[in-house]
């Protein structure tokens, strides 16, 4: 799977959301247990999303559903769940 459609769903996300908003993304991103990770996304998401390439996207997949909702639109929950599940087949 391509990783364009994440790409685009977050900066869509990002570029509505307040400057206050972003930092309370940036602090889900940063508290989040990567445990079973091999890598972390960037501790500056707010600052730095423009600039992700394909392993932070593959991270970005993974964590979403944890911690994007409470700022996704009405459907975008749907198509981050389908994305997640498509990805790891």
């Amino acid at each position: 799977l391509l990783l364009g459609p994440y790409k685009y769903l977050f900066r869509d996300l990002m570029g509505r959301l307040t400057t206050v908003q972003r930092k309370e993304i940036q602090a889900r991103i940063s508290s989040f247990s990567y445990s079973g990770f091999d890598m972390k996304l960037s501790r500056n998401v707010a600052k730095y999303f423009k600039s992700f390439v394909g392993r932070d996207f593959k991270i970005l997949a993974q964590l979403a559903l944890f911690g994007l909702p409470p700022y996704l639109i009405p459907g975008e929950t749907e198509v981050w769940f389908t994305l997640s599940k498509v990805h790891h087949c």
